[in-house]
């Protein structure tokens, strides 16, 4: 049906399984780029003979494997959302680089990763024999979170396991994603469930600040420093709590007899640091509040239909993903302002030639149509508020309010999603012919 992702094995596509009397089913189809790719083959025998022996909430289970013309696939369950780069990714460009996610919804995120990690090392064969799971290459690129915020750990392709057929490393190899492999892994030393630890420790730091831990030029610059780590302090930054201290400092050991013995007591201490953590959303409810927002976001212009006490009809807006972007666009420098605020800051951007009506006329209050001498201003804010202009409440940004006077106003933003109270007043410059966009960040201290 279409592409979902591209990996090192080949690529992922959604597809539909059918069957007798009109027997469908959703999937995710992973099929080898080519039939002369050995190296990609081997990996898909490997994933799909572990695949077939796990079964956990946390993991993503494998329908089937098979071979068409030549090329070897993989039928996996279908896992609709997000993975957790893709999560990551839209927060850095809304948010801009250094935001990370609210420490209550980092710690749902990885209780569930460590549960679906507990059962892949712990798995049996038939024999009762451990199969010697190692995941070997846990990344947010391969951590699926879906709309009703359950965590999917996805891509055994490198796994090291007892089922393994094909031997797909070599001695002085190493397999995974550079800033979250181990020190051991680094070095091709060998590898139990607690260098998969070491990875949940890097990504949980990274959805905590917002920023990799591990980032260099090259893939060997970063090697280099995983293979030289020491915590430092890094780990007391203001953006990870005090109760998240300690289990993040255990999980990032450099050494792995530093680390908890088994990703099952690794999850008991992140489930105990939050219980102790302030106050915060869930993962699940934080997922209804970004498709709120996307959704908000993706709504097509509309008038409201409510008179103000004003010259001007006020709109419903889009607002664009990339706040940065809003700034960044403006054609004429002179309109660009950063002004002061008590508790955060905010940019004020016009961007300049945007019509608010046809045909460079304005609908006034009682269908007078008078000559374009007015303006209008696009109202933003991170996260949403409710905004008044001059006292006239125009309702919950982002908004447009279009039609008005040029001149000098004051527009108010009190958060609505916020847990403390937060309010600020900004003053804004309404110019003829032109829209003037103001977005204002109320998240930060």
């Amino acid at each position: 049906l279409r592409r979902l992702g591209r990996g090192g094995t080949g690529g992922v596509y959604l597809a539909d399984q059918v069957g007798p009397m009109g027997f469908t089913k959703r999937v995710a189809l992973k099929v080898v780029r080519s039939e002369d790719d050995e190296v990609g083959a081997r990996s898909l025998v490997n994933e799909a003979r572990i695949g077939g022996r796990l079964s956990h909430p946390n993991v993503v289970e494998t329908h089937g494997f098979g071979e068409a013309e030549g090329r070897l696939y993989l039928i996996l369950e279908y896992v609709p959302g997000d993975t957790l780069y893709a999560v990551l990714k839209e927060l850095r460009l809304r948010s801009g680089r250094g935001t990370g996610l609210p420490p209550t919804v980092v710690c749902d995120i990885f209780l569930q990763v460590l549960a679906g990690l507990d059962y892949a090392h712990r798995a049996v064969g038939p024999d009762g024999e451990s199969l010697d799971v190692v995941h070997r290459d846990l990344k947010p690129g391969n951590l699926m979170v879906r709309p009703d915020g359950r965590v999917k750990i996805l891509d055994f392709g490198v796994v090291h396991a007892a089922t393994n057929l094909y031997r797909t490393t070599h001695a002085g190899d190493t397999k995974g994603t550079p800033p979250y492999m181990s020190p051991e892994q680094t070095a091709s030393e060998p590898l139990d469930g607690r260098s998969d630890l070491f990875a949940v420790g890097s990504m949980l730091y990274e959805c905590l600040v917002g920023t990799p831990l591990f980032v260099g030029e090259t893939a060997l610059v970063v090697m280099s420093r995983v293979q030289r780590w020491e915590p430092d302090h890094r780990l007391e930054r203001p953006e990870i709590p005090r109760p998240l201290r300690p289990v993040l400092m255990r999980l990032l050991a450099p050494t792995a007899a530093g680390r908890y013995p088994t990703a099952e007591l690794a999850r008991q201490a992140l489930l105990a640091a939050r219980a102790d953590l302030a106050a915060g959303p869930s993962l699940a409810e934080w997922l209804d509040a970004r498709r709120a927002k996307q959704q908000l976001a993706a709504e097509p212009t509309r008038v409201h239909d409510r008179a103000l006490p004003m010259p001007a009809a006020v709109v419903r807006t889009a607002v664009a993903a990339d706040f940065e972007a809003v700034a960044q666009a403006v054609s004429d420098p002179r309109r660009t302002a950063v002004f002061p605020a008590p508790r955060g800051r905010f940019v004020l951007a016009t961007a300049l030639g945007l019509v608010v009506a046809a045909l460079g006329v304005f609908a006034l209050p009682g269908g007078v149509v008078g000559p374009a001498t007015t303006g209008a201003v696009e109202l933003h804010s991170v996260p949403a508020a409710t905004v008044t202009l001059d006292g006239v409440d125009l309702g919950r940004s982002p908004i447009r309010a279009a039609g008005l006077a040029t001149g000098d106003y004051r527009a108010v933003f009190a958060c609505v999603d916020c847990a403390e109270p937060t309010r600020k007043e900004v003053p804004i410059r309404v110019h003829p012919d032109e829209t003037t966009r103001l977005v204002v960040r109320l998240d930060e201290p």
